[in-house]
């Protein structure tokens, strides 16, 4: 698969995953760009105050990365290794070596944050 076609299905997971039940800040026909207001508002409160800013030199994708390791009940993404290698096949990676899919799963936070940041950058959303 080539590069375009992996990042359209990485962001598409994305936002299918943004679950906002229970939650009265978005409603059920929500668009894309409102889902992502919303999580960008969660990050902004919950975790982009100054400590844990300053504690990643103000990087907001390491600071995304970090907080979704928390499992934050407004994103539903896979969290347990098993079930990221799977998804990463779904993918369609080459994770044919245990190294290629340490190294997978080593970068598959940081690789969510990167993407959730692209998407807020093509919707315009600040954060």
């Amino acid at each position: 698969m080539n590069t375009t076609g992996l990042k359209k299905q990485i962001k598409e997971y994305i936002i299918n995953s943004i679950d906002d039940a229970g939650y009265e800040a978005i409603t059920e026909n929500a668009t894309n760009k409102q889902k992502l207001q919303f999580i960008a508002n969660n990050f902004k409160r919950e975790a982009f105050y100054t400590n844990n800013l300053k504690r990643f030199g103000n990087n907001k994708q390491l600071v995304i990365s970090d907080h979704l390791q928390g499992l934050p009940s407004y994103l539903n993404i896979e969290f347990s290794n098993y079930n990221i290698l799977q998804l990463s096949k779904k993918w369609g990676f080459n994770l044919d070596t245990e190294k290629k899919e340490d190294k997978f799963i080593e970068n598959y936070w940081n690789r969510i944050a990167q993407n959730i940041i692209e998407l807020f950058r093509k919707y315009d959303i600040s954060i």
